[in-house]
This record gives C-alpha cells, structure tokens and sequence, in this order.
C-alpha cells in the first residue's frame, strides 16, 4: 500500500511539471532586522558589548548587507540596502538595536559568472528561486496576485532545522554579513573608527506556500542574521589613551 501511494504521489508531481518550463525567480531580499519567529536568533545590532541595555538607537549609525560574489570570490556590497538605524525619538525600547529599512524588497547584485551560458535560467543574477511555471506571486516577484507556481523543491515545514539555510534544487543560498558604522566617525564603514560586522550567515530565499498558496513574509526576510555589536577600532583607543597621557604630562609640568 505503501509502494502505491508512493508511486501515486511521484506520478502526479510529474504531471505538474511535464511541459512546464523552468523560470527562474530574480533574487531579492527584505533588508530589515525585526523578524521574529520561534528558533530565530537575535538579529539586533548593539554599542561595545551585546546586551539590551546597549541596543543601538540614533540616525548617525549606518548599516549596510554584503552579500558573496562567487565569481569574483570576494563580498560586495548591495549599495540599495544602505540604511539608517531608528531615530532616537523612537520610544519604545523593543525597537532600538533596529534599522530602518527599506520598506520594499531590494534586487540581489548580478552575478558575472552566470551571464553568457546558454540556457542559464539565472539570467545574470544571485540568489533568487526556481520554478515551474509562470511566476505568479506580486509580494515578492512581481506580477499575479495569484499565485499559479511551483517551487523546486515544495518545501512547505518552516519549523524544519536549518530550513532556511539548506540548499537543494531550485534554491540558491548566499553567504552574506551586514557591517554597521556611526557616521560621526568616518563617512563609510572603510573610514569609521567605531564600527561592526556580524558573523557571515547563510541567506536562502524561501517560498513553502505550495500550489495555491502565498508567499510568507520570511520568504526573502535575513532570519538566519545574527546580532553583533560595534566597537571602537583599536587604533582610536589607543589615540585616546595617548591623549589622556599628553594631559596628564601637561598638568605635572604645571
């Protein structure tokens, strides 16, 4: 009884997909940190140390995704996700530690490496999600609001370990890291003296609705982001302490 279900179920999952073509769907990301979801870690971004009471708050810290070009092996930035963190007129303290955003997804960089090879379905660019048939969902594609779509593969189990981070056919997992930096301190992160970089994290764009169903909003959300903390560079510290020695010499020789 076993064998036939099975059979039954591979059978009409190749119904599904015969005479369908392969689409693949343009990678994007929703650059935010305030996802909340059972199993999640913290994704906040912090002052000196990680704890609550260092959350980062105010508009002169910026931050920034990274994400890892695999043809020119090395991380580049995605320049449209540059934000600010929330005002410090932001009261309540579950936000702080948070950056806002850019309300819409953002398009993920091209990718050289797929450009000029014949029947590439990637069409130049990272990341993204596989399909057969039509793209139909507008949150996160564009066009039908109804969703007429395939993934490859259906994975549907979000409670699943590590299933926003595995890969398989239709799925195109990145490496990436945020960098975040105060402003006051240099004019990009290259050039601060007090800034922070989180772990590298696996960032995979999801869609589990399965035929007929709807893309969930963590489908292209950073879940597996970690928080991080800035803090000063070494050399500003000790430019600091030099100073704090110079004052203290001057105040003897008086």
């Amino acid at each position: 009884m076993k064998k036939l279900v099975t059979l039954f179920t591979l059978m009409a999952g190749a119904s599904l997909s015969f005479g369908q073509a392969v689409t693949h769907g343009v990678g994007s990301v929703q650059f935010v940190n305030n996802e909340a979801g059972a199993g999640q870690p913290d994704h906040r971004v912090y002052l000196n140390a990680i704890a609550s009471a260092n959350r980062l708050i105010g508009t002169q810290y910026k931050v920034e995704l990274y994400v890892y070009d695999t043809n020119a092996s090395s991380f580049v930035p995605v320049p449209a996700t540059l934000s600010s963190f929330k005002s410090t007129t932001v009261t309540a303290t579950t936000q702080w530690g948070q950056w806002a955003g850019p309300s819409a997804a953002i398009a993920l960089p091209t990718n050289a490496a797929f450009q000029g090879i014949a029947n590439n379905i990637h069409a130049g660019e990272m990341g993204g999600i596989d399909y057969i048939g039509g793209i139909g969902e507008s949150a996160v594609f564009g066009g039908n609001a109804q969703d007429t779509t395939i993934p490859i593969p259906n994975h549907d189990n979000y409670d699943a370990p590590g299933y926003y981070s595995k890969g398989g056919d239709g799925y195109y997992p990145l490496q990436a890291y945020v960098v975040a930096w105060d402003s006051t301190t240099g004019s990009d992160y290259a050039h601060a003296t007090i800034k922070g970089q989180s772990a590298i994290f696996t960032y995979t764009q999801r869609f589990g609705g399965g035929v007929g169903g709807t893309v969930q909003t963590s489908d292209n959300q950073m879940v597996t982001q970690p928080a991080f903390a800035l803090v000063p560079e070494p050399s500003a510290i000790a430019l600091s302490v030099l100073g704090v020695a110079g004052l203290l010499l001057i105040r003897r020789r008086k």
